[in-house]
């Protein structure tokens, strides 16, 4: 219940500031799943202490739909953003693979061990938005997303998008959340 309540304050405040809403979905150079935003994804994980293991193979991306890339991106982003905050101190695996025969494929991956002098999860287990936002955002354009802990509590966020939209996507489909991956 608190997860829903938490998606409709973000859906509210979108609809009171749409500007803001539109800059921050809209494609921009650093924002949209280019080598050069994923460089500085990286980067930046990396400058922030996390220890990342990448493998990245991104092909062709002339011509990947804008929306598409806007929403790849911020797959990793978030996918990046819930191990650091969730895992802290543990070793993250990274892996996009994109190119117009396949689509494009996120996975991020950790342990969910943390770090004896890391931030704790919080204790009253409160949690974000950042993956049902996303698993949203991907199920829009046609694509799959998935997101849990698998037998060896090893963190997953799995995200497949189509190069393009998918014909009759829907996208107004409010499901989302966890899917344990196994």
């Amino acid at each position: 219940a608190a997860g829903a309540l938490d998606e409709a304050h973000a859906l509210i405040d979108m609809l009171r500031h749409p500007q803001q809403a539109w800059e921050q979905l809209s494609p921009d150079a650093d924002t949209a799943l280019t080598r050069e935003s994923m460089d500085a994804l990286i980067g930046d994980a990396r400058e922030a202490g996390m220890t990342l293991n990448t493998w990245i193979d991104i092909r062709q991306l002339t011509d990947l739909d804008d929306r598409i890339g806007k929403i790849a991106y911020r797959a990793v982003q978030e996918g990046l953003t819930n191990a650091r905050r969730h895992a802290a101190g543990a070793p993250v695996s990274l892996e996009v693979t994109a190119n117009p025969e396949t689509g494009i494929h996120v996975h991020v991956s950790n342990p969910t061990a943390p770090d004896p002098d890391g931030p704790r999860p919080d204790p009253d287990g409160h949690r974000g938005t950042g993956l049902s936002s996303l698993t949203a955002r991907v199920r829009s354009a046609g694509g799959t997303c998935r997101h849990g802990l698998d037998d060896r509590l090893v963190f997953h966020v799995d995200a497949a998008l189509p190069w393009v939209p998918a014909p009759g996507a829907d996208r107004d489909r409010p499901e989302a959340g966890g899917v344990p991956v196994r």
